[in-house]
């Protein structure tokens, strides 16, 4: 992506060189400027929105991942080897205010 930002850098110094060798005509030149930077810029909007279509559909696969996932609705599953209801049970609630 660096090397796409200093196009300019390319375009410069080579069609200076063109142009102080009579091959290519000023307006050439400085048209050529122009449309390296107005093209520059158009590419790196589209890199842009490349890159963040591969971050949305990378999210999207890992959405779909945890859609794919079983549905569990009898509540019989264990929790880190323990069963849900011991856990349940073993759950203690300590009141924070005094009464």
């Amino acid at each position: 992506m660096a090397l796409v930002e200093s196009g300019i850098l390319f375009a410069l110094p080579l069609g200076g060189l063109l142009y102080f060798r009579g091959a290519l005509p000023m307006q050439d030149y400085l048209y050529f400027m122009v449309m390296s930077m107005v093209f520059l810029s158009g590419l790196l909007n589209l890199m842009n929105f490349a890159m963040m279509f591969s971050q949305i559909m990378s999210g999207v696969g890992r959405i779909q991942t945890i859609m794919d996932l079983p549905c569990t609705t009898e509540g019989t599953e264990t929790l880190f080897g323990r069963q849900t209801e011991e856990l349940h049970n073993s759950t203690k609630f300590v009141p924070i205010f005094k009464q």
